[in-house]
């Protein structure tokens, strides 16, 4: 029940899963969004906190080490 109805559990419970990277390419997504391609008119965003939220909300799903340094350096490197 809540696994269908909030999406939080549901995104901890796929990083629980086989479907992590699943998850990368969805926090990758709103980086990149924020710091490269943007809604207005391919002008991006530059808000630091989406960005952030992003990253710390993809630590609260995992605690894999190496999942979470990639999306750091992926932030660094966008």
């Amino acid at each position: 029940m809540l696994y269908k109805t909030f999406t939080p559990v549901k995104e901890y419970y796929q990083a629980q899963g086989a479907n992590v990277q699943d998850l990368v390419d969805k926090y990758k997504a709103i980086i990149e969004k924020e710091f490269i391609s943007g809604l207005r008119g391919g002008v991006p965003s530059l808000r630091l906190s989406v960005a952030r939220k992003a990253l710390n909300d993809f630590k609260k799903l995992t605690k894999e080490p190496e999942l979470i340094a990639d999306m750091m350096l992926h932030a660094a490197l966008s």
